[in-house]
């Protein structure tokens, strides 16, 4: 059976990039055996709870840790490892996580005002105000070759459905039948992980539910024998 099987289209509030924190409720169901091994393999005890581990269920390429953007640059309005991956490829790259417009620092108005019409003078400029970017940005390409992506955190947003590091559990509870947990998560319900764990799982029954109260942001995941039925209801329905 296909993995997916959802009624609608999300609404657009996947790609925001304004950080709120959706509020995300996890029931996992199953036999002793199967929540046995889904423990073993996509849970981490920490500090008395059983917290969903993203690493254990969809490692991250070795080639991509580490690899950020580094310091923002105002003067040109892009990260400093953007300007240098501009240098690199001689074009505009794309936009974080692969929405918005791509960056083009030789568009922006600060780049004429500081005489910067070329790459050749956006690389002399990255060379004296940030030159450890250039080392970095050869990694990137490098990742990029490899795995598609050229940052660490556009990989986690695909992969991932954002950074792992910002979830704050304040429930994860597993018994010999059943898991359940609730977490604060950027944004909006990690996607791409709840449906690794219904893709590598499906002998287990899967209930998600998320929303964010500031963009009326609502979901809900149900899956089961293979297959993954998703809605974005109107808020106050999910759950």
């Amino acid at each position: 059976m296909a993995l997916e099987a959802g009624r609608r289209l999300p609404t657009g509030c996947e790609k925001r990039l304004v950080m709120d924190y959706a509020t995300v409720n996890v029931l996992v169901i199953g036999s002793e055996s199967d929540i046995a091994d889904f423990a073993r393999k996509a849970l981490t005890q920490r500090n008395g709870k059983f917290e969903l581990d993203f690493e254990k269920i969809k490692p991250k390429p070795a080639i991509l840790r580490g690899l950020g953007r580094g310091v923002f640059k105002v003067q040109l309005g892009a990260y400093e490892v953007e300007l240098a991956l501009q240098v690199l490829v001689r074009q505009p790259i794309p936009g974080r996580f692969g929405v918005g417009p791509p960056v083009d620092s030789l568009e922006c108005d600060e780049a004429r005002k500081l005489g910067l019409r070329t790459y050749d003078s956006l690389e002399h400029w990255v060379r004296e105000h940030c030159p450890l970017a250039l080392e970095r940005a050869a990694k990137c390409q490098a990742a990029h070759t490899k795995t598609g992506f050229s940052f660490e955190e556009d990989w986690e947003a695909d992969h991932w459905g954002g950074d792992p590091k910002r979830i704050v559990f304040t429930k994860a509870e597993l018994s010999a039948k059943r898991y359940r947990a609730r977490f604060d998560f950027p944004w909006v319900a990690p996607r791409p992980m709840l449906h690794a764990i219904a893709r590598d799982y499906p002998s287990l029954v899967i209930r998600a539910d998320a929303h964010e109260r500031l963009s009326r942001y609502a979901y809900v995941l149900n899956a089961s024998n293979g297959g993954i039925w998703e809605d974005w209801p109107q808020q106050g329905d999910a759950g």
